[in-house]
């Protein structure tokens, strides 16, 4: 029998989530945007939609479990359609879609506009991803595409007490077994997302689940406090010396670019971008402490809580991870989601939302963080009302592919929770257990609890320095190959 309540919670729950991702747009996207790139701006309202849903799919599924006596639907929703179908838009999305869209924007020339231009080169390049993709995908398919389900194999043998006895006993053995289960096409598109999504998450999630709380922090320490005109006048200055001795190095680079664009000089453009936009983040500070006088308190008190709570939460994910995932000692957040749902099932729904989103937040910082740390990449940082569509595509693919992987942490962690689900088959017996994948997603865990444990040193004790100097005749003093 179909749960009517259920549908029309799932109805309402994705328009907030379309609404919620329309605002996204509406507060980051950049002046000079916001007239045009209609495309781009659909393409990243669709796909944070998704990958919100993927991860609001699991307490849906949850609350249409199956029962354990009859192994029937409660609710009578197929979710392991609603899985299928999610999982392959955002597959679609990852790998075709948002590449495009990012590929075509960045083609965009105003003195020699055209579509053809636009178009030819992003269907180039999406096309070399998608073939890579499929090649890689269906070798692994067909050569080590299956699942190793382990399970328990009991024998048994009947012999008499005593030889001339007529009594029998029995001897049981029980051992471990492994049975190869050859897995679909979409099983094992599914579990390479997540082998990618991993290579991610295991850094910039755990890096993330530090800097979150620990920056936020900082922020509210280090907040714009009410100055006068002549600091103000002071510190306007030495920005502007420092603005015209990186407009400087930017034109020194250029020239370098023009000769050879090897790595070094690519670096040192990578770092000189950081540089720039923590000038930009340091001017709006100087504003808010000058012209609003430290900003409204409200803000700061919001602040505030926001980095004691994150701090809270990825304490208790870390602790949940080294209890649960890895030792098994204790079950930790799966009895307090439980308890939840019994005591008010919108309850449980609410507390597991707040532990998915915030993994994908701390992805994102961390992704930020490690770039501006290592400077091995052109970060695309997100500031609102100041955020081109090519920043947006960037960090909008990043969502959608730890998305995946959240889902499949959150129900691994969450077992217990999440038990007879269409989630629990699909990621905790298919996906885990793939050959090769499964094995290194189970050792990706112990990295990830190991580099959010060192990261906790790495943020606070080694603050990030200017990659870029002045000594006291005003030139640079170090640079970003030292």
């Amino acid at each position: 029998m179909i749960n009517w309540w259920l549908i029309v919670v799932a109805v309402v729950v994705c328009l907030v989530v379309l609404g919620l991702s329309c605002y996204f747009v509406v507060i980051f996207i950049a002046e000079n945007d916001k007239a045009s790139a209609w495309f781009p701006k659909a393409v990243v309202v669709v796909s944070l939609s998704i990958a919100m849903i993927g991860v609001l799919l699991l307490p849906f599924d949850i609350a249409s479990r199956k029962d354990p006596t009859t192994m029937s639907k409660l609710s009578g929703i197929d979710t392991e359609l609603m899985w299928q179908v999610l999982l392959w838009i955002i597959g679609g999305l990852v790998i075709v879609i948002v590449p495009f869209t990012m590929f075509f924007y960045e083609a965009y020339d105003p003195e020699q506009y055209s579509v053809v231009q636009q178009i030819t080169p992003a269907a180039l390049y999406t096309f070399g991803l998608v073939a890579c993709f499929i090649a890689l995908c269906a070798v692994l398919w067909i050569t080590v595409g299956i699942a190793e389900i382990p399970y328990y194999s009991y024998t048994s043998a009947a012999q008499r007490v005593v030889a001339h006895d007529p009594g029998i006993q029995y001897r049981q053995l029980k051992n471990i077994q492994i049975l190869p289960i050859g897995v679909s096409l979409f099983v094992y598109v599914v579990g390479l997302l997540c082998g990618f999504g991993w290579l991610l998450f295991m850094i910039y999630g755990a890096v993330g689940l530090t800097a979150l709380p620990v920056d936020t922090m900082s922020d509210w320490m280090n907040r714009p406090k009410p100055i006068s005109q002549g600091e103000y006048a002071g510190e306007v200055e030495r920005i502007a010396s420092r603005a015209d001795m990186l407009l400087k190095e930017g034109k020194k680079l250029q020239q370098e670019q023009r000769k050879k664009n090897n790595r070094s000089v690519r670096r040192r453009v990578n770092a000189l971008k950081q540089e720039v936009t923590l000038m930009e983040d340091e001017i709006e500070k100087l504003d808010i402490a000058y012209k609003d006088q430290g900003g409204s308190p409200f803000k700061v008190a919001f602040q505030l809580m926001g980095a004691v709570f994150g701090g809270i939460l990825s304490l208790m994910w870390i602790l949940h991870v080294f209890l649960y995932n890895t030792l098994n000692l204790n079950p930790f957040l799966n009895d307090f989601l439980v308890q939840m749902d019994e005591t008010f099932s919108l309850l449980g729904t609410l507390v597991y939302s707040i532990f998915a989103f915030y993994l994908l937040g701390c992805t994102v910082k961390g992704c930020v963080k490690v770039g501006m740390r290592l400077v091995i990449f052109t970060i695309h940082p997100m500031k609102i009302g100041d955020t081109l569509m090519n920043a947006m595509l960037f960090n909008t693919a990043l969502i959608l592919l730890t998305s995946v992987v959240v889902t499949q942490f959150c129900a691994w962690s969450f077992r217990f929770y999440a038990t007879n689900t269409a989630v629990d088959t699909l990621l905790n017996l298919y996906v885990r257990r793939l050959k090769g994948i499964g094995t290194a997603m189970f050792y990706f865990q112990y990295i990830f609890i190991i580099v959010a444990i060192l990261s906790i040193f790495w943020v606070i004790l080694c603050p990030r320095k200017p990659q870029f100097e002045l000594d006291e005749d005003g030139h640079i003093k170090r640079d970003a190959d030292e």
